[in-house]
């Protein structure tokens, strides 16, 4: 079994792949469970993007995720381009959309979420960047707030992430 959406690919041009996909970050194409019959083939779809198959586990079930990826300077343009949309449309301003498509850390995207609430309420902002995890009861109970995405390891994160964009240092 080939997913649909790969046939849908190929009678399309690199450049309208790039309208079409990658210029609004949408380069996550299928996602399923990982079964011998899926036939993960990765054709050419021009000069610009490639394909790529992603293995992983969610909820003890092996999965597998096709996605598109920039090959060329200009895929590469286009695809931090949608990337910063990504972020926007989540609802961070240009310059944070912009230093998030920087960021090489993959728990951005499942935590962009939560970044942006972090960034727009002052208080969380002080309490994830005072982050304890050694004392993560008693930073909890010192701030007075609930764990934005209710795990310590995610919590951790995701104050690595606020701390990273908040230091100036980077870009």
């Amino acid at each position: 079994m080939v997913p649909s959406i790969v046939s849908s690919l190929m009678s399309l041009s690199s450049d309208q792949i790039g309208a079409k996909y990658v210029q609004y970050g949408d380069v996550d194409l299928w996602e399923g469970i990982n079964t011998s019959s899926l036939e993960k083939i990765t054709p050419s779809i021009g000069p610009h993007f490639g394909l790529k198959w992603i293995d992983y586990v969610k909820q003890n079930l092996l999965m597998s995720k096709l996605i598109i990826v920039p090959i060329s300077k200009d895929g590469k343009k286009l695809y931090f381009r949608g990337q910063i949309f990504i972020a926007m449309k989540a609802g961070l301003c240009h310059d944070m959309a912009f230093k998030w498509a920087l960021c090489k850390d993959r728990a951005k995207y499942t935590l962009l979420n939560e970044v942006v609430v972090v960034l727009q309420d002052d208080h969380l902002l002080q309490a994830y960047l005072s982050f304890d995890e050694k004392n993560y009861q008693e930073w909890l109970l010192r701030w007075q707030i609930d764990s934005v995405t209710g795990s310590i390891t995610d919590d951790k994160k995701l104050a690595q992430l606020v701390m990273w964009f908040i230091d100036e240092t980077v870009i």
